[in-house]
């Protein structure tokens, strides 16, 4: 994954969380989200500084992703 594709996958992890998952899950996970939320945006601000996204990176957001496909209904 490049960095531009990160910064994607980034963006739809935020916008799931916003989106898709509903306010009960929301309020039940509330410190599981609010956690992906700052750790997403951190790793999106470093990626898009550096203009790279290392493989630890990288497979952050696909496990942030996956776990936050999980509360989706």
């Amino acid at each position: 994954m490049d960095w531009e594709d990160a910064l994607a996958l980034g963006d739809d992890i935020l916008a799931t969380i916003e989106d898709d998952i509903s306010e009960d899950a929301h309020d039940r996970g509330y410190d599981f989200f609010t956690g992906v939320e700052e750790t997403v945006r951190s790793l999106m601000e470093t990626i898009e500084n550096n203009q790279t996204c290392t493989p630890s990176q990288c497979t952050a957001l696909e496990n942030m992703q996956s776990g936050v496909n999980r509360w989706v209904k």
